[in-house]
């Protein structure tokens, strides 16, 4: 089982930390109440993007075009080494 540790600051220096585990594929990441990994950002609406676990590696796949993933040009990102994936409110690492 691989687990990945996610990491949301704010720009306040809030700070909030999960931890993710392979046996589940698919952890949602958003505002909504539905969410896996709830959002402490305040500017975030409903489900932004999916942490996805395939081919044994953790990706992060974009939902929200128009507030999401500056640093990247696809709206997948493999997560194979430590990332730092800006959005429009707080930073994931």
């Amino acid at each position: 089982m691989l687990t990945l540790i996610v990491r949301q600051s704010l720009k306040n220096g809030t700070v909030k930390t999960w931890k993710l585990r392979s046996s589940n594929t698919t952890h949602t990441f958003g505002a909504s109440r539905d969410a896996d990994v709830i959002s402490i950002a305040p500017g975030t609406k409903g489900i932004q993007g999916v942490f996805e676990f395939k081919n044994d590696q953790w990706w992060y796949i974009n939902l929200d075009m128009a507030t999401g993933v500056e640093n990247t040009g696809s709206p997948a990102l493999c997560l194979d080494k430590e990332q730092k994936i800006d959005l429009k409110d707080c930073t994931l690492r």
